[in-house]
């Protein structure tokens, strides 16, 4: 009875050990055994335990002729030519619109990232500005061309730590491939883009090829800004009856004249300003929390001036920087 509870308690200590350790970090071995003549393989992680040698892994591997088996099969599976789909999915939905007299005009493009927990291993996913505030984890980008009657035309994923306007230029060439690939007209479209994708050289490279609609830094139209509401003419109307005012000018932006609109959105102005004095009441609070520190008297140490810039200047978001008094 006592030699069967020391058993069980060994057995217990054994287990419990195992569970405890990260089983994939023991380097495996390769074990030759005979059995009735006949060879078989099995990987084996060992490990010692207590002082003692104990396997704590096992997988079995078969015959040589087994191995040599899958071995080739996987040969067969690598080397496989998958066929897409995704153009021929795309063409059919453009035959149906055009069929139904709708043809697509413009193409929206817009990037992003999302985190993943791809460690090792990998090319794509790589650290960068993470848009869900996942700076621990790596990211990967994605790039997607979307047109005006829903049809997803084309993506692409590249590496979380491209900046946008880089990754852009390679994906433009591929966005003119898919359209030439199914007898769409790329002189006819308007890309829609975003100020992330903006450069010399790729402006350039659109407006060679389509038509485009984007936007601009403030910097590079700052007089649009000081421009009265008064000399703003009516755009449009929205559902909420909100009546939507732009102001015109013509000006040379990355080497070509363009249209330049100003657009005053009166719900959009209530509610970032709404936003605004919330955020502002928030970073005067968190200020002013620094600011005492800096200058408090008594026992302690006093927060330096550095520190204390250092701490301010993570306060503000970069949103605001510029506009925060």
């Amino acid at each position: 009875m006592y030699d069967l509870c020391n058993v069980i308690l060994e057995s217990i200590h054994y287990y419990t050990h195992i569970l405890h350790m990260d089983i994939r970090k023991i380097k495996p071995y390769l074990e030759k055994k005979i059995v009735k003549g006949n060879t078989y393989y099995q990987l084996l992680r060992k490990t010692r335990i207590d002082g003692k040698v104990k396997r704590v892994w096992s997988k079995y591997l078969g015959t040589p002729e087994t191995i040599e088996k899958v071995y080739n099969g996987y040969e067969e599976q690598t080397s496989l030519q998958l066929t897409s789909f995704e153009y021929g999915r795309t063409a059919a939905l453009i035959k149906i619109f055009d069929e139904l007299g709708i043809k697509p005009s413009t193409l929206f493009f817009d990037t992003t990232n999302f985190f993943t927990y791809i460690e090792h291993g990998e090319d794509i996913p790589r650290k960068g500005k993470s848009k869900e505030m996942r700076y621990d984890k790596n990211l990967v980008g994605l790039g997607l061309a979307v047109s005006d009657t829903s049809v997803p035309f084309f993506h692409e994923t590249y590496s979380g730590n491209i900046q946008d306007f880089k990754s852009f230029a390679i994906i433009f060439d591929k966005i003119v491939e898919r359209l030439d690939s199914i007898d769409v007209t790329h002189e006819d479209i308007v890309l829609v883009i975003d100020k992330g994708c903006n450069s010399k050289i790729n402006i350039s490279k659109v407006i060679s090829k389509m038509h485009i609609v984007g936007s601009v830094k403030k910097n590079q139209a700052e007089e649009l800004y000081d421009v009265s509401l008064d000399e703003f003419d009516l755009l449009y109307e929205t559902k909420k009856k909100h009546k939507v005012l732009g102001y015109r000018i013509k000006k040379e932006v990355f080497g070509t004249e363009f249209t330049l609109v100003v657009r005053y959105h009166p719900g959009s102005y209530k509610k970032q300003k709404q936003t605004y004095e919330k955020k502002k009441v928030e970073i005067l609070e968190k200020l002013h929390k620094i600011k005492y520190s800096v200058e408090r008297v008594g026992k302690g140490k006093k927060k330096s001036i550095t520190n204390a810039l250092l701490d301010a200047s993570k306060v503000i978001p970069d949103d605001y920087k510029k506009v925060f008094p």
